[in-house]
């Protein structure tokens, strides 16, 4: 019998990809579903009325998955499927008289045309010269998170936190995570975008619960 024979192998990970494109991979195929293969996908209700396909999080992975919103019996509901955790169902609103779609949403597609919403695009500058909305940003956007630098606002919002202790009914995020933004890593975060911005108005601490993050 011959001896094994022991052969080094050098794995090379591939760069990962950006937030933008894995959520992109997601909702292509989700624009593309007709209603009746979006109701099979999802195995919603026959009665149900589909308003819309999306993307949401896993409540157990915390990972972006397709989604589906439709009304039935009087409220909304999404139902999302994890490749890792199966289906789940998250009741959005009470009352679906006041469920309203957005005409910006992106990462899926509307299937009724009487709920939506029309949100006008933003045509100038919020500010004045040299307050906080400034010039485009230059540069590639490398951080695996939503680039916000050109959004024409002087209210930041800042996620320190995806780790809650309650459980609101009302809550379709259903936070579960570890991750803490540290101080230091907040202050690096808030002076570059006073770099970007000139100034900022205000900035709002979300989460998760921020008020359990140890350095709040």
């Amino acid at each position: 019998m011959r001896k094994p024979i022991s052969i080094a192998v050098r794995v090379e990970t591939q760069p990962a990809d950006s937030l933008q494109a894995r959520l992109e991979r997601l909702a292509a195929p989700l624009r593309s579903l007709g209603p009746t293969e979006v109701i099979a996908r999802f195995e919603l209700p026959s009665e149900a009325e589909l308003l819309k396909t999306t993307l949401s999080l896993c409540a157990e992975c915390l990972a972006h998955v397709p989604a589906a919103v439709y009304a039935h019996q009087g409220r909304v509901f999404m139902r999302k499927i994890c490749e890792t955790h199966g289906a789940a169902r998250v009741l959005i609103e009470n009352d679906a008289r006041f469920y309203r779609l957005s005409n910006k949403d992106r990462w899926g597609r509307a299937y009724v045309s009487d709920r939506t919403e029309n949100v006008p695009e933003f045509a100038g500058s919020c500010c004045a010269p040299g307050e906080s909305c400034g010039p485009a940003p230059a540069g590639e956007w490398t951080y695996d998170s939503t680039d916000q630098r050109s959004n024409k606002t002087c209210t930041v919002l800042i996620e320190i936190t995806d780790a809650c202790n309650l459980a609101c009914r009302v809550c379709y995020a259903d936070s579960k995570g570890d991750r803490v933004l540290s101080l230091d890593g907040f202050r690096e975060h808030v002076s570059r975008l006073l770099d970007e911005k000139g100034a900022l108005d205000s900035v709002q601490l979300i989460g998760g619960e921020p008020t359990i993050h140890p350095q709040f």
